[in-house]
């Protein structure tokens, strides 16, 4: 069955079936429930966090999965900035006053990208050339495993979206409803505790759009990432000639 990035449905339809425990499940305080009643507990498992506070719970999910995406697509955002880097190289060699000779340093470079180590110890590097030289090698590392894992990444993204999209939207409409009641009471609630109660409800539906707007986006990685991909061999040509 294809998984869809729309959780609107699936707020609403879990917001109305626990509407009905809205002022009882939470102890009576119209606060989200921290123990048994927790989001955690409700079909989310181990994946889905229960700190007690669903918007921190919320925005945990949410960063989770924004650094698994990160980690695979920023170092191939950045080929541009990596390829005018590897070019200046030897202006930044020259400008740490290295010895080094430069095109074995690029020749040692590259073998990176074709799945090898870079012999660094033969080139003979002064102190500070080698921290010139490490920092292209730490991302040109990065570069050549966001090209190896991407393909995979790829793959299981749209499943691990949606998953963690209705994770986020448990969390939500466990939530909802019991600020709701809180704000709707027509005794026994502070004019300050609906003001609490509107500003919590405010903050995790801020959360979650943010969150859901984001993982839209992603929608168009998997034809974007692999063009990325093919691209790099050229650009790179162009830094080690």
């Amino acid at each position: 069955m294809k998984r869809s990035f729309s959780t609107s449905a699936l707020v609403l339809a879990l917001a109305s079936t626990m509407a009905m425990t809205a002022c009882g499940g939470g102890g009576g305080s119209g606060e989200p429930a921290k123990d048994g009643d927790s989001a955690g507990k409700d079909g989310g498992g181990s994946s889905t966090p229960d700190s007690g506070d669903p918007a921190a719970d919320l925005q945990t999910v949410s960063d989770n999965l924004t650094k698994e995406v990160d980690a695979i697509v920023q170092p191939l955002k950045d080929i541009d900035a990596l390829v005018d880097s590897i070019t200046k190289l030897p202006a930044d060699l020259k400008a740490a006053k290295s010895k080094a000779n430069t095109k074995a340093v690029l020749t040692e470079l590259k073998k990176i990208l074709d799945g090898g180590d870079p012999a660094v110890d033969g080139l003979k590097l002064e102190d500070n050339a080698k921290a010139v030289v490490q920092d292209r090698i730490d991302k040109l590392k990065a570069l050549k495993k966001s090209m190896d894992d991407a393909p995979k990444a790829i793959e299981a993204l749209p499943g691990k979206i949606a998953d963690t999209l209705a994770n986020a939207g448990k969390i939500l409409a466990k939530a909802l409803p019991k600020y709701q009641a809180k704000i709707s009471a027509p005794f026994g609630v502070s004019a300050e505790d609906k003001a609490k109660a509107t500003a919590d409800k405010d903050k995790i539906q801020k959360v979650f759009d943010d969150f859901k707007a984001k993982a839209d986006g992603w929608k168009n990685l998997a034809t974007e990432l692999p063009a990325k991909i093919k691209d790099i061999p050229t650009k790179m040509a162009k830094a080690f000639k």
